[in-house]
């Protein structure tokens, strides 16, 4: 009688393995290189700086777009201010919203 000796470890498929991991790596290639391109969007969130312009040491003044309604806020060091709602014919104007505004009207 001839003793029985057990199987090895199984053959791994190397090919396929490395098939897959290729696959997966142009995979989050491409998408990466979409969502940096803009056709993808990068998340889901409703709030979306517009513009900001510095007015000098930590004060500043940004356009912030939440779900379509833009808001003018003030920022300070220790304080954010909403010092105005947008009209919606205020949102063509992406950049020049800010700058146009003279520095007195907003308070």
């Amino acid at each position: 009688m001839s003793a029985v000796t057990p199987p090895g470890p199984p053959e791994i498929a190397w090919p396929a393995l490395a098939a897959v991991v290729a696959l997966a790596v142009a995979a989050a290639a491409v998408h990466w290189w979409l969502r940096g391109r803009g056709f993808l969007p990068a998340a889901a969130n409703p709030i979306r700086v517009v513009a900001v312009r510095s007015l000098g040491g930590k004060k500043s003044v940004a356009v912030v777009e939440v779900e379509s309604q833009r808001f003018l806020l003030g920022l300070g060091d220790e304080a954010v201010s909403l010092l105005s709602t947008l009209p919606r014919e205020a949102r063509a104007a992406t950049s020049g919203a800010v700058a146009s505004l003279p520095l007195g009207a907003a308070r």
